[in-house]
């Protein structure tokens, strides 16, 4: 196992839908030039492949053994605190948004726990965020032998690039750190899988997108999935924070929003083709959740784009 002093932040949470972009990769192998502080303006990753590699890192000093993955920081000075060989897979890359640096505590496992149950599958939502990952400062993943394989897969494609290899180099540092996100996850939690509550509300969700411009009632929403309403409610709101009510609405509005946009017809046919009880209650709701009346909304987008 790796060595080292103690760290203030060992985790970090890595956006979902972050873009990752590779900068640089290669094997390297440790010599005197090593000993020298560096530091880049990017992300780095290192894997050992060949140990034990002496790095340090900012005041921390590691004694990294074949497996062992260490994550470093923008602009983190690092270099060998001690002469001895060895070498590991390296690669710069860039993440946007940037890594949002954990200290976890006691509570690495309720970190997890919300981490893999944290995806929003509303579509009306403007959440930037697809689910956390947690990625471990210092790790030796045990799937270690599948890191390295992709590790030589990323440096080969960067030393003979062709075709979408950019493309290419961004995966691979992608699945990289799934792999070492997955298995901290299953290191710490025994049931790795989602709540059954969580599969009945992306089913409940899903049937909501599907059937919204129908007139959801109580009973064809409890008929679709064989589950009382009054539960399904109590779970929509604990995973969406808002009512089922609320999101019919919305989803109704966005769909308003569109046609409105695109096509000529009439705020009444619109509020009737969206099963809205009359015009007067669509023009009442489009207001509350856009803050202006249909019409006010069509006016002010010609006016945009005139």
């Amino acid at each position: 196992m790796c060595e080292r002093a103690a760290f203030s932040m060992d985790y970090f949470f890595l956006n979902g839908l972050a873009r990752l972009d590779v900068k640089w990769t290669r094997l390297y192998n440790v010599n005197q030039n090593f000993l020298l502080p560096r530091s880049n303006p990017y992300y780095q990753l290192i894997m050992v492949s060949d140990g034990p590699v002496y790095m340090q890192a900012g005041n921390e000093k590691y004694t990294l053994n074949v497996g062992d993955c260490l994550l470093l920081l923008p602009w983190e000075d690092h270099f060998a605190w001690k002469s001895g060989g060895g070498s590991f897979f390296w690669v710069q890359f860039s993440s946007d948004p940037p890594l949002e640096a954990i200290e976890t505590g006691d509570n690495l496992t309720s970190l997890l726990k919300i981490c893999h149950t944290s995806s929003n599958f509303l579509r009306t939502s403007t959440n930037d965020q697809a689910g956390m990952l947690l990625i471990p400062r210092l790790f030796s993943p045990l799937r270690r032998y599948e890191c390295m394989h992709t590790f030589e897969i990323m440096v080969n494609e960067f030393n003979k690039p062709k075709g979408y290899y950019q493309y290419r180099l961004n995966r691979s540092i992608a699945k990289i750190i799934e792999i070492i996100a997955e298995d901290l996850l299953e290191n710490v939690l025994s049931d790795i899988y989602l709540p059954a509550s969580i599969v009945t509300y992306k089913r409940l969700v899903e049937i909501l997108n599907e059937s919204y411009m129908l007139e959801c009632t109580a009973a064809s929403i409890e008929k679709m999935l064989d589950r009382k309403y009054e539960y399904l409610c109590n779970i929509f709101k604990k995973y969406s924070g808002i009512t089922i009510n609320l999101y019919l609405q919305q989803l109704r509005i966005q769909r308003a929003k569109y046609l409105l946009r695109e096509t000529d017809k009439t705020v009444q046919d619109i509020a009737f083709e969206l099963s809205f009880e009359n015009p007067l209650y669509f023009s009442k709701t489009f207001k509350k959740l856009e803050g202006v009346s249909p019409s006010h909304y069509r006016e002010n987008l010609q006016k945009l784009n005139s």
